[in-house]
């Protein structure tokens, strides 16, 4: 399942509690689909994905965003699909969500509810939003877009980079050789 010792050795608690979450819902983990600071994700037997996060404070921030856009009824921003909140379980620090497919945005545990979660100068904030720009080249205009939305929503996304805000691959700049 992950072939890496160093996240299994950082990510054993998580990984035992998505396993038990997954035994709970009468459903299989698949292949790991990737892992960062604050946690661990998995594909389901279920066709469903399991994010185990490594703090109840980094599981609840993320929850309350899932929780905000179920209770809106929000499958897509500005046509980006988003994760929709299947289950949960606070013991276990676990979210389960649809998957999505591009063009989409993910990975909520750094947005903020009704504000930033973050209150950063301002210049931290312009130095950002200069490396996001970069970051995204032409389609920088459609992720500004969907960060307003967002903001109407109530939802302050601060994680912004390609990996969380994905396009079809036909939209993607590429660099000229």
């Amino acid at each position: 399942m992950i072939h890496n010792r160093l996240v299994e050795e950082r990510y054993s608690l998580p990984i035992e509690h998505a396993r038990s979450y997954a035994v709970l819902q009468g459903m299989e983990l698949a292949n790991c689909l990737g892992w960062g600071f604050d946690g661990i994700v998995f594909g389901t037997t279920h066709r469903s994905v399991v994010k185990a996060h490594v703090s109840y404070k980094v599981y609840q921030q993320e929850l309350v965003v899932y929780q905000r856009l179920k209770a809106l009824e929000i499958h897509s921003v500005e046509g980006f699909r988003v994760p929709r909140l299947v289950g949960q379980n606070s013991e276990l620090h676990v979210i389960e969500m649809t998957t999505v497919t591009p063009p989409y945005v993910l990975d909520f545990v750094a947005a903020g509810i009704d504000g930033p979660l973050h209150d950063w100068p301002e210049e931290v904030l312009r130095l950002e939003r200069e490396k996001y720009r970069e970051e995204f080249g032409k389609n920088w205009p459609m992720v500004a877009r969907l960060l307003s939305e967002f903001r109407k929503l109530g939802i302050f996304l601060s994680d912004i980079h390609p990996r969380n805000i994905a396009f079809i691959q036909d939209d993607i700049e590429t660099p000229e050789d």
